[in-house]
């Protein structure tokens, strides 16, 4: 089974695969394909979170980056796998990487309108006023968004309502 496999195998979702040959491969589950995915981003992305788990308890990288600079957690909310990012948040995967624009996980669920996926990242510790390269917290991404229920609960939530952005805007 070539490290190739094992990306296939992640991103199917092939837990049984994974399992029967994790022994003769588990040095390279921290390979980077093209994209610089690893297993678990693929994992992640597609929403598998029995591999997800399988691959956070044979202590493979939580926190690897794409050529994005994103990492799993950050795949996993962009593609609201609410499962899996509680997975990697149990695992103590990092909540404040930045991806290349600044945006960290939890501006990425802003951006989702998923208001039980910024809960979780919130309860784990997120920062609720982080700012990414432009200075926009999640609250100043849900106010350019518009989504006016997203602005009502970071509010609730406690975001800053006097924060800056770049611009002092």
């Amino acid at each position: 089974m070539a490290w190739v496999d094992l990306h296939s195998a992640a991103a199917r979702g092939d837990l049984d695969q994974l399992r029967r040959h994790w022994w003769l491969k588990k040095f390279l589950v921290n390979r980077r394909n093209a994209d610089k995915l690893t297993p678990l981003h693929l994992a992640c992305i597609n929403g598998h979170a029995d591999v997800v788990r399988f691959l956070a308890g044979k202590n493979c990288k939580l926190n690897r980056r794409d050529k994005y600079k994103r990492s799993p957690l950050m795949l996993a909310v962009q593609h609201q796998h609410r499962d899996c990012v509680a997975v990697l948040l149990e695992h103590g995967a990092n909540h404040d990487h930045r991806a290349a624009t600044g945006n960290t996980a939890l501006h990425f669920a802003v951006l989702m309108s998923s208001k039980s996926l910024v809960e979780l990242l919130l309860e784990h510790g997120a920062d609720i006023d982080a700012k990414n390269e432009l200075g926009y917290t999640p609250l100043t991404l849900a106010i350019t968004e518009r989504c006016k229920g997203m602005i009502e609960f970071l509010l609730q939530k406690g975001a800053d309502v006097n924060a800056t952005d770049n611009h002092k805007r």
